[in-house]
């Protein structure tokens, strides 16, 4: 696994939140979904914090807008990469 790596998905998940917080919600996903494509082609990078991280809070954003299909999906691969449902829910 390459740090490097790591260290761009959690500022990616740092500036996700921001966006978030300020209502941009599509670069919100934007940001979130570009850590899930930092963890492709990369295992090692897939046990790591920020791709379970990414997938919970795409989770909660597809949730709250409505989007059950897309949540579905992120919480199921989230309890998959290790989650329970609880850390999955809670904010």
């Amino acid at each position: 696994m390459d740090t490097s790596s790591t260290y761009v998905a959690v500022r990616l998940l740092a500036r996700s939140k921001v966006e978030r917080d300020k209502g941009n919600l599509e670069r919100a996903v934007e940001l979130l979904e570009s850590v899930i494509t930092l963890g492709e082609n990369d295992e090692a990078f897939r046990r790591q914090y920020p791709y379970l991280a990414a997938h919970i809070n795409l989770y909660r954003i597809h949730r709250a807008t409505g989007h059950d299909k897309e949540a579905r999906g992120y919480f199921a691969k989230a309890i998959v990469l290790g989650a329970t449902r609880k850390e999955i829910i809670e904010d």
